[in-house]
């Protein structure tokens, strides 16, 4: 569990995994979830990968990505998982 400006978050497995792994690094892979228009149903989202020391300069760095033509977009950030990177077991 990560406490965030008073706010608890629980993991998942899978991002359990992510951080154990991600803690002693220095650069660090982040998943940012764009998306605009409504919460329950957005009009835009997608999900940008970006390797970066820390959450707010990978939100920094999705914004430069985007499109001139998205306004009012909402950013979500978390450490990326190995499913994501497309890591397989062997």
């Amino acid at each position: 569990m990560i406490e965030q400006k008073n706010r608890q978050r629980f993991l998942l497995p899978e991002d359990q995994e992510a951080e154990t792994y991600w803690e002693g690094k220095e650069f660090k892979k982040y998943a940012v979830v764009v998306s605009t228009g409504p919460v329950k149903r957005p009009t835009f989202q997608d999900v940008i990968y970006v390797q970066t020391k820390n959450p707010d300069r990978a939100i920094k760095c999705a914004k430069d990505r985007l499109p001139q033509g998205v306004r009012g977009a909402r950013f979500s950030v978390k450490l990326a998982t190995a499913r994501e990177l497309g890591c397989v077991p062997t």
